[in-house]
This record gives structure tokens, C-alpha cells and sequence, in this order.
């Protein structure tokens, strides 16, 4: 009883983590997206951080 109570829990927290990755990802993505790379130190400075 204690043993699957558990493993919900860390399914739960496993798929939590797994969204805020994701809307990180989707955020990161659009902020590139939204950059002038045609410049090559924005490009640079965009890409600073990967």
C-alpha cells in the first residue's frame, strides 16, 4: 500500500517536472525566435547561454 502510494507520488512529480521543462523549452524557443540573428553579436549573445 505504502510501496504504490509512493509511486504515484514520484510519477506525479516526474510528470510536473517534465511540463516545466517543456514551457521552458517553448519559452527559450520563442525568445530566439523574437531575436534580430542578423546581427552577429546578437546572434552571439542569443546563443551565449546554450
Amino acid at each position: 500500500m505504502m510501496i504504490s502510494g509512493l509511486i504515484v507520488a514520484a510519477d506525479d512529480l516526474a510528470q510536473k517536472v517534465h511540463s516545466h521543462k517543456l514551457e521552458e523549452i517553448d519559452k527559450r524557443i520563442a525568445e530566439v525566435q523574437a531575436s534580430d540573428l542578423s546581427d552577429p553579436d546578437v546572434a552571439k549573445s542569443t546563443f551565449d547561454w546554450v
